[in-house]
């Protein structure tokens, strides 16, 4: 077991950096790692979560969850600049409905319409900006 974790973490150290540019400009997809025990909602070490994000070039982040329901958003917090009143609370208010992209759903691997409908959502405030998450 000792010989075995750091090369688990050299590995988990790689992945956790690479950056694959897409064949769009200004665009780039990253694998992300949650460390923790998927088993312990994410506490204590190991893997929890491996996705790749789509990022688009002013820092904003899309990918689809484990449970393929929950579109989630990552914004920087540069990029709500003008809206902070909107960014205030544990949740943010979508006042209309809006059909993602298929070109943003294929690049997250969804084959599936996804509709954003009009309505409360749960908003985190994270280190680099905000997290949302659309649940269909």
């Amino acid at each position: 077991m000792k010989k075995l974790f750091p090369k688990l973490l050299l590995i988990a150290l790689f992945l956790g950096n690479l950056v694959c540019i897409d064949s769009q400009a200004g665009s780039a997809q990253k694998l992300r790692i949650v460390w923790g025990k998927r088993s312990k909602d994410c506490h204590g070490f190991g893997i929890c979560d491996m996705y790749i994000t789509f990022v688009l070039a002013d820092g904003a982040a899309v990918r689809l969850a484990d449970d393929q329901r929950t579109l989630v958003l990552d914004v920087s917090e540069a990029s709500v600049k003008g809206y902070e009143t909107d960014f205030s609370g544990p949740t943010i208010s979508i006042e209309e409905p809006f059909d993602v992209p298929a070109e943003v759903l294929k690049t997250i691997g969804s084959s599936s319409p996804f509709l954003i409908s009009a309505g409360t959502y749960k908003l985190e405030k994270t280190k680099f900006g905000y997290t949302i998450y659309f649940t269909k």
